[in-house]
């Protein structure tokens, strides 16, 4: 009965308030739940499957846990992404410390972040806070500008923002074994798995809308 929507999280000026805000609607009766708000901009969002939690990370990888009836804080905790061998100083870079994109599962116990500049995107299990793998780009260059997990936790998704071909890659979860590379001649917006997670789909910078067959792993 509830649904999750997020504006103006990197565009302050657009906005009255530059604390990142996120506010719950009832789409049936029109009710407003308890407003969050976050000390940095959203980068990921999920509804657990029974719709009482909300799960959410931030750009300085705060992990945080929400009653989406009432606002309640249940739980906090924190991810990263450090690349194996630091780029070299650059005072145009942002932080490597702050995040460029972010997903989470929906059962709050997966997460996949990937940093400015990063070589990769980390994996981390967040029932234990620990990051338990790593997905490395050995052939491009650029940093994860879109992430997304298969509601059965078995495949991420991950584009990258700076490389030439915009490539679509597909792992397996459990391993981070690389399944799948698509080059393409635009950027992805968005991208999404399809509940039964046998299709991933991509929303592209020309308008389109791909769905893609997804590899068995």
């Amino acid at each position: 009965t509830m649904i999750d929507f997020k504006i103006g999280a990197n565009m302050p000026a657009r906005t009255k308030s530059r604390q990142p805000e996120l506010l719950v609607v009832d789409v049936r009766s029109g009710a407003k739940r308890p407003l969050l708000k976050f000390k940095r901009p959203l980068k990921c969002l999920a509804y657990s499957p029974d719709g009482k939690t909300i799960h959410t990370i931030e750009a300085d990888g705060s992990f945080k846990v929400w009653n989406s009836a009432t606002g309640e804080m249940l739980r906090a905790s924190v991810v990263s992404d450090k690349p194996a061998e630091p780029p070299r100083p650059n005072p145009r870079r942002r932080s490597l410390d702050e995040l460029y994109s972010a997903a989470v599962s929906a059962d709050g116990a997966l997460a996949v972040v990937g940093a400015y500049g990063s070589d990769g995107a980390a994996m981390w299990d967040l029932t234990k806070g620990a990051q338990i793998g790593r997905l490395s780009f050995t052939d491009d260059s650029g940093s994860v500008q879109n992430a997304a997990i298969s509601p059965d936790k078995r495949l991420i998704a991950t584009n990258l923002w700076g490389a030439e071909q915009h490539p679509i890659r597909i792992w397996e979860a459990k391993t981070g074994r690389l399944l799948l590379r698509v080059s393409q001649r635009c950027m992805v917006g968005a991208m999404l798995f399809t509940p039964d997670s046998r299709r991933l789909i991509t929303g592209m910078s020309d308008g389109t809308a791909l769905v893609w067959e997804v590899p068995k792993s």
